[in-house]
């Protein structure tokens, strides 16, 4: 029986395999050559079964707030309107196809329905708006309704402050004091790199100020980076640790746009379940992930703490251009809408004045 050789050339999703005997020729047998591939599927990682899962467990706690909320509103409500949850419950069908022929969702009340209600409130945060400065006893329908906006996008739950202010800058000055400190003890852990020691931040009232009246102003990605890199450096530093890893990071930037120095230097190792470098602030489940990285002893309690830090500080400068001088987010997104609709105006007007032939083209058909 003759010696072979089986020399395997192993890939993603293929395996070549060829069978040569000792001087190297290819072995035959019934008039073939013993060479070919066997192809395959390419494994795939648990990114995309990850954010199903996700979603799923997003979706189940969104309907288990709504029922909760429906629970608690549900005996007064019905006392007024009893078919109000069943009519919700069933507006996503066609009007022959549901069960109570109402031609209302929210309000099929004598004087009151669904027309009067959006020429009142063009928007839910109208709604919002009108009930926080509302003095007068109000419909309680009303009321599910915007509290059942609210729960049901949730919101920020972190701070143990009752009431919020985007004025007070003491918490977010905490936050930068806090980041200082993990960080300068982080570095005594990499203190033989050099070019990637943390310098730590010049924070103080007015270096937040300036920040919160940049934030107001319309901005790009890069300009955030820019300002950041102005008011939170000392002049002409040029450390590389802050401009490449850390002013990326408070601006937005995700994981995988930081320099490969970004793992050696916070000692992470990617694994399967989670992808380290999809990380992002301004990812909605950013908080949840690096709990996981940290319970998994990927990343340590103190960069842990230095992502928390970081997260909070984006959270402020997203708040504030959100806000800019309006007293709420609801007020906000009114004025936007009141923005939006006015530039709307102009631009209808232009239209009609230079090409009212295409008028109809532009804003009636699909």
């Amino acid at each position: 029986m003759k010696k072979l050789l089986v020399g395997l050339d192993i890939g993603t999703n293929s395996v070549g395999w060829c069978a040569v005997d000792e001087n190297g020729k290819i072995v035959e047998k019934q008039g073939k050559r013993l060479w070919g591939a066997r192809l395959f599927d390419e494994a795939q990682d648990a990114k995309s079964r990850r954010s199903y899962r996700c979603s799923r467990r997003r979706l189940a706690r969104r309907k288990e707030r709504i029922s909760l909320l429906q629970d608690l509103f549900r005996d007064e409500i019905e006392k007024i309107d009893e078919s109000f949850f069943r009519r919700l419950q069933e507006s996503f069908y066609h009007k022959e196809d549901r069960k109570n022929k109402f031609d209302y969702t929210f309000f099929n009340d004598r004087n009151f329905s669904d027309t009067d209600y959006y020429k009142r409130f063009p928007t839910i945060y109208h709604l919002r708006d009108y009930l926080c400065s509302s003095n007068q006893k109000e419909d309680i329908r009303l009321i599910y309704l915007a509290v059942a906006h609210i729960i049901k996008f949730r919101g920020n739950f972190l701070s143990d402050k009752e009431k919020f202010e985007i004025s007070d800058l003491s918490e977010i000055e905490n936050s930068f004091r806090q980041l200082n400190d993990a960080l300068v003890g982080e570095n005594t852990d990499n203190a033989n790199d050099k070019d990637f020691e943390f310098e730590q931040l010049c924070v103080n009232d007015s270096k937040i100020k300036e920040l919160q009246a940049f934030a107001k102003e319309p901005h790009t990605l890069t300009d955030t980076k820019k300002k950041l890199e102005e008011v939170l450096l000392f002049n002409g530093s040029k450390n590389k640790f802050n401009k490449e890893i850390l002013i990326p990071l408070m601006a937005g930037s995700a994981i995988s746009d930081l320099p490969k120095k970004f793992s050696s230097y916070f000692q992470i190792d990617n694994d399967d379940e989670l992808d380290v470098k999809s990380l992002c602030v301004k990812d909605e489940n950013f908080e949840d992930n690096i709990h996981i990285l940290n319970n998994q002893g990927i990343i340590s309690d103190n960069i842990l703490c230095v992502f928390e830090n970081i997260e909070k500080i984006n959270d402020f400068l997203t708040l504030t251009k959100l806000l800019k001088d309006c007293s709420s987010i609801s007020c906000a997104f009114v004025e936007r809408y009141k923005k939006h609709q006015e530039q709307l105006m102009q631009l209808k007007n232009y239209v009609r004045g230079n090409c009212k032939e295409k008028y109809y083209e532009i804003y009636r058909e699909t």
